[in-house]
């Protein structure tokens, strides 16, 4: 059995929740505060240093700016959670 098969990780549809509000999250999936409630955990950090110009948009920023592009972050083509 998969987690896929276990837990919904249902995402916002566009036009419910505006893509900038809330608290970005990969993929958009909801927060878990607590690590013991994760089957599989994602870390990363977002990272504005490949510029020209002085960095320091931030992470909230490259994550807000990415959101506004919904066709440049959708999942793949296959579930991520049926590893």
């Amino acid at each position: 059995m998969t987690i896929a098969t276990e837990k919904n990780y249902p995402q916002p549809q566009d036009g419910e929740i505006p893509r900038f509000s809330g608290l970005p999250t990969f993929f958009r999936l909801p927060f878990a505060p607590q690590a013991a409630e994760l089957d599989i955990g994602i870390v990363g950090v977002p990272w504005d240093g490949g510029t020209t110009k002085p960095c320091g948009n931030s992470p909230r920023a490259t994550r807000a700016t990415q959101c506004l592009k919904p066709g440049a972050s959708d999942p793949p083509d296959y579930p991520p959670f049926s590893l």
